[in-house]
């Protein structure tokens, strides 16, 4: 027996012990890998929508557990339902030992999530994406009733806050190159600028297919609008998931916004 596996079935049963038979281990699939990183992830054997559940993260690299704070690593989780009306992001869960990080989360809706974890490397500048130690998901199932859902979703505006945050093109094909862009204004249409030139605009765009990209807008400097490149694959609904940090006269404030996006077939 190598010393990873003994490693990784040591986790296993300790956890095991620890949560009693009503839980179980996944070994998340792993998408995209520049570090031997992996993660296990613990959930309840039966999760419905009736009450929050407690997620269990074992990250390891090479099968030994390690603290991805104390080297420079950020963990980014994206949790959404198949139908798209459910999407929380989760940046950095608390550890509760080496190797170890827990969160709790609410599944609203029944029928299949997925649970997509990216580990990066926040020393590099470029750190998500294809330049991720790693990207893995794993996908669980959901009893109950649909509870409800957390935020309404937005098509081309959204308005929070009094602030009116506008999403553009309106009209995205699949095959053809598109770059999304985020405008802010307020009720008077004067334009809200972002808190700093580099503070990131967080993403995560999902597919129909719950394939799920995640990331950063891009800024320039002087330009008070955020952008997005990218190529829609498949025709369809879309979900586009963004944080953002704004300066408006009363003081910075940050929001979350979910789009819609109605992707139409190729021609």
């Amino acid at each position: 027996m190598n010393v990873r596996f003994f490693v990784v079935c040591f986790l296993t049963v300790l956890l095991a012990g620890c949560t009693g038979s009503k839980r179980g281990m996944l070994e998340m699939q792993s998408l995209h890998a520049r570090e031997p990183f992996a993660i296990l992830l613990e959930v309840p054997r039966k999760i419905t929508t009736a009450e929050p559940v407690e997620l269990r993260f074992v990250t390891n690299r090479e099968g030994f557990p390690i603290d991805l704070s104390g080297t420079g690593r950020d963990l980014h989780i994206v949790i959404v339902s198949e139908n798209l009306q459910d999407i929380r992001h989760i940046y950095n869960p608390p550890s509760t030992a080496v190797g170890l990080l827990a969160v709790q989360h609410h599944f609203t809706q029944p029928g299949i999530y997925r649970i997509r974890a990216e580990i990066d490397n926040t020393l590099a500048t470029e750190h998500h994406g294809e330049f991720a130690d790693l990207i893995a998901s794993a996908d669980v199932a959901v009893s109950g009733r649909e509870g409800q859902r957390p935020v309404r979703w937005a098509q081309q505006v959204a308005t929070v806050d009094g602030l009116n945050i506008e999403l553009s093109p309106e009209t995205v094909q699949a095959g053809v190159p598109v770059t999304l862009s985020l405008r802010v204004r307020d009720a008077e249409g004067n334009d809200v600028p972002f808190v700093a030139e580099d503070d990131p605009v967080m993403f995560a765009l999902v597919g129909t297919d719950l394939s799920i990209r995640h990331g950063n807008f891009r800024r320039k400097a002087g330009v008070l609008h955020a952008m997005l490149d990218h190529t829609f694959t498949i025709s369809g609904r879309h979900l586009l998931w963004v944080e953002l940090t704004l300066d408006p006269q009363e003081g910075p404030v940050t929001v979350q916004v979910p789009y819609f996006i109605q992707v139409k077939p190729a021609s």
